[in-house]
């Protein structure tokens, strides 16, 4: 029984490991990519302060204990955008930082608005600055939409209630009917007075709410 026992917890600890090893992996990678951005950006005693508050960073530390795929999207986002930076030196760089902002969109829903809004307004800059030509900036959205576009027909199936899901060869695009997560996007579900009371929650708890010390 003890033996029984040893390898169950044994098998426990292993699936814990297993499922989140590769976070806390990803989060020291991150560590290295912030220094890389910011030497790129600015310099190196920039860099390094930048990679040491995040080394420090509380929430730094949290996200790499959980094992959650939104958890993922600024790792993600860091990744490819270093690769954009060196993009613009070497377009086989660029490509490739395309690639994984198309990836951004399976780690977190809001990847859909934001990342698209970012990618827009860099390319228009790269445009008027003449760091990109056109054509290239047109090959970037045609891999961007590609990669992306799976996780985008899923989006939308959900929040317009498609009612079923889309069967392609190697993958499909699902209808999830009890998600309500759609509603939790605030440009499909956008409320002033439920921003308002957000805006309050978060101002009481942070400022309002009395402090109480545990000995």
């Amino acid at each position: 029984r003890d033996l029984r026992m040893s390898r169950g917890l044994g098998d426990v600890y292993k699936r814990q490991v297993t499922v989140r090893l590769p976070m806390l992996l990803v989060s020291c990678g991150a560590v290295a990519l912030v220094y890389l951005v910011s030497e790129k950006l600015f310099d190196e005693r920039i860099a390094f302060i930048a990679m040491l508050l995040t080394a420090v960073n509380p929430w730094q530390f949290m996200q790499s204990r959980w094992s959650l795929d939104c958890n993922l999207f600024p790792h993600v986002f860091l990744l490819a955008f270093y690769l954009l930076l060196l993009g613009l030196e070497k377009r086989r760089y660029l490509y490739l930082s395309i690639l994984f902002f198309g990836l951004t969109f399976y780690c977190y829903g809001i990847a859909a608005y934001s990342v698209t809004a970012f990618l827009f307004v860099f390319f228009i800059w790269c445009l008027w600055k003449k760091q990109l030509k056109f054509r290239e900036g047109l090959l970037c959205a045609v891999i961007f939409t590609l990669v992306a576009l799976p996780e985008v027909i899923v989006l939308a199936i959900n929040a317009l209630h498609y009612g079923k899901s889309i069967e392609m060869p190697f993958f499909t695009m699902q209808f999830f009917p009890d998600s309500i997560r759609s509603a939790d996007i605030l440009f499909l579900n956008f409320s002033f007075a439920q921003l308002g009371r957000n805006a309050w929650a978060l101002f009481s708890r942070v400022f309002l709410q009395p402090v109480s010390y545990t000995h």
